[in-house]
């Protein structure tokens, strides 16, 4: 866990345009409920410069 403090600095970076890494992108699918990334590190790494798309699959209801 960060600190209150490292949060400041972190987002100061992000403000002033400075970024420590460049930006991931993550695709996540959601399904029946389930959210699925193929990336392992989502959502444990994800920083705030880093892109998400979040996918939800609807199925029609066939009755």
């Amino acid at each position: 866990m960060i600190s209150k403090k490292q949060k400041i600095e972190t987002v100061k970076k992000l403000i002033s345009g400075e970024v420590e890494h460049e930006p991931k992108v993550y695709r996540v699918i959601e399904r029946n409920g389930i959210k699925t990334c193929s990336d392992p590190d989502y959502p444990d790494k994800i920083r705030p410069q880093d892109i998400v798309f979040h996918i939800e699959v609807i199925q029609p209801n066939h009755e």
